[in-house]
Parts: C-alpha cells; sequence; structure tokens
C-alpha cells in the first residue's frame, strides 16, 4: 500500500499543512518553498507599481517612526530561529500517526511508514538548534 493511501484526507491536509511550515520556516527566499513555491502573475508595470508602493509604505513607516521617536529594537536571531524552530518541533510531533487520530481513524500501518520520516525531520530541525545553540 502507499504511504498516501494510509491517510484519510483530513489528516494528509494537517501533515501537509506541518510539512508546509516546515518547508516556509527553512525556505531562504521568496521562491525557495518546496511544497508552496510563490507565484506571483503581476506584469512588468504591476511589479514596478507594487514596488514603488512599498518603497512609499517603508518611507511613512519610517517618517511616522521618527515623528513619535520610536527607536527600532534589534530581534536576536538566534532567538527568532530557536523560536521558530521549536515551533516547528512541535508541530512535526503534532503530525505523529497517534495524534493525527483526532482527524480520524488511523491506519494501522501509517506508523511504520510516517514516524521514520517525523524523526528524520526532528533530527534536522535539533541539528540546526544544536548549531545555533553552540555558537551562541
Amino acid at each position: 500500500m502507499t504511504p498516501e493511501r494510509l491517510l484519510n484526507p483530513d489528516q494528509a491536509r494537517h501533515l501537509l499543512s506541518v510539512l508546509r511550515h516546515a518547508d516556509e520556516t527553512v525556505a531562504t527566499g521568496d521562491d525557495a518553498s518546496l511544497l508552496r513555491p510563490v507565484e506571483l502573475d503581476l506584469s512588468a508595470d504591476e511589479e514596478r507599481g507594487v514596488h514603488d508602493e512599498v518603497v512609499a509604505l517603508a518611507a511613512v513607516i519610517a517618517s511616522t517612526a521618527e515623528s513619535f521617536g520610536l527607536v527600532a529594537e534589534p530581534r536576536d536571531g538566534r532567538r527568532v530561529i530557536r523560536s521558530r524552530l521549536s515551533t516547528l518541533w512541535a508541530g512535526l510531533e503534532d503530525a505523529r500517526p497517534p495524534k493525527l487520530g483526532r482527524y480520524g481513524d488511523v491506519h494501522p500501518r501509517l506508523e511504520t511508514a510516517l514516524d521514520p520520516l517525523i524523526d528524520a525531520l526532528i533530527a534536522r530541525v535539533l541539528a540546526i538548534l544544536a548549531i545555533v545553540d553552540r555558537s551562541g
């Protein structure tokens, strides 16, 4: 039996949501996502228009902050990474077959098929966290 036949539609949607979150968490650019690539269907004129408006928006944000004496507060990049990866780790744990039972009956072979993949994803998350923690 193929793995996709082990999930009911609600379980498949939940697992896809968790994997998309993982994918988007580690994506390095707008088009780097494997499971949800960005497809922008703007014409060249529309792209220029959006760009110009984004520049104008940033200018209004900057002038508003300056007018009210608001100062940028840099965030600790390591803390941001830890936070995102911790949230991702929790989501991956929630995608384990016993937890997927809240979306319907779990196929008896799903745990054997899915758990090693969840374990591999979590291992990569933990490896990244170890690097971030070791370096700081």
